[in-house]
């Protein structure tokens, strides 16, 4: 076998040559770019022009909103000067709500539970009616103050009016059902916005949970959340 040897000088003139074309290159594609964004100011440049011959300025003074600003208020109410926070509840938790929405979840619940019980332990879960419950939320709303030690007068009576509102074993069986999945959930926060609706006039003005803007940021405009706050 042989082996050909290129002469130094030549191969000193190749790589000359490969760096010229090489520079050339560069400086063609620096001119192309250098091109297109004088091409693109260019443009640019039109668009405010064109802008600006449309736009004019507009005095402050004559500015305002089309929408004025309007805060929620309470809308419609039966006519009484004052309601106390029980009486209010009645009008969210109207009778046809009870009827229509929740008492048919909880019942539900019940029914499911009977099932699974003794015999002896079955009239415990019987369906559920308005008056009783009303009778429930009175010894729940007992039971929760006496729990938290908040001071109530005469504090032995009211422990044992609750009896009289509804028996032990009644209202564990009754406070056992009440826990609801996902669905009814959405269900019943559906019927409380509609029923809401009669008692407040929701205005211009709205205000967010921070806590839920900052966990969902945009995604949860971007979701469709936002209507849900």
């Amino acid at each position: 076998p042989t082996t050909t040897c290129m002469d130094p000088r030549r191969v000193q003139e190749l790589h000359e040559v490969q760096e010229q074309v090489r520079d050339e290159h560069l400086a063609v594609e620096r001119a192309e770019i250098h091109e297109a964004r004088a091409r693109q100011k260019k443009s640019e440049m039109t668009l405010m022009e064109k802008l600006h011959a449309i736009w004019r300025p507009v005095d402050p003074a004559t500015l305002h909103l089309i929408t004025p600003d309007l805060p929620a208020t309470i809308g419609v109410l039966p006519e009484r000067k004052t309601y106390s926070q029980f009486e209010m509840l009645r009008l969210v938790l109207s009778d046809d709500m009870l009827n229509k929405t929740i008492l048919p979840i909880i019942n539900g619940h019940l029914h499911t539970k009977q099932s699974t019980v003794a015999p002896a332990s079955k009239k415990y879960y019987s369906a559920l009616d308005i008056p009783e419950w009303w009778r429930f939320y009175g010894r729940l709303s007992i039971s929760q103050l006496l729990r938290r030690g908040v001071a109530i007068d005469d504090l032995a009576r009211h422990a044992e009016q609750r009896n009289a509102f509804i028996g032990r074993h009644r209202y564990d069986s009754i406070a056992g059902c009440l826990s609801c999945s996902e669905e009814e959930i959405n269900a019943i926060t559906k019927a409380l916005r509609v029923q809401w609706r009669q008692f407040v006039s929701l205005g211009t003005l709205f205000t967010g949970d921070e806590s839920v803007i900052e966990h969902y940021g945009f995604r949860m405009i971007d979701a469709c959340l936002a209507m849900f706050i």
